[in-house]
């Protein structure tokens, strides 16, 4: 996915290659602001398609902040995996309804995302 992103930037020239860094707040807000309007466009979603576009948006958004910043995001991205999938499923609510309760066991470790900076 990042590949994409980065093309995108690149054709926008946009693209930043450097260090890891902070984003001005300019950066940081046009992000936040976008973000939040996808997620806002999912909430109101009437059709599969609108939520679909509404959440590969929200991706986008946040791909490009990644990379904007200088992070490597597939690399980021694998070692957050890991570390959830050590995480165990909680109970299920007493209706049996939809609820992921990821539950860190004894000794789990969170991602150590320190490396990639």
């Amino acid at each position: 996915m990042f590949k994409h992103i980065k093309h995108q930037h690149k054709h926008f020239n946009i693209l930043y290659t450097g260090r890891p860094r902070h984003l001005t707040p300019e950066e940081k807000e046009f992000y936040i602001k976008a973000i939040l309007e996808e997620v806002q466009e999912y909430l109101e979603a009437k059709s599969l398609e609108d939520e679909f576009d509404a959440l590969l948006d929200i991706m986008v958004f946040t791909a490009g902040a990644l990379i904007r910043q200088g992070f490597d995001g597939d690399a980021g991205i694998k070692e957050v995996v890991k570390a959830n999938m050590q995480k165990i499923v909680g109970p299920l609510d007493k209706r049996g309804s939809f609820k992921l309760d990821l539950q860190k066991p004894v000794g789990w470790k969170p991602p150590n995302l320190s490396q990639f900076l």
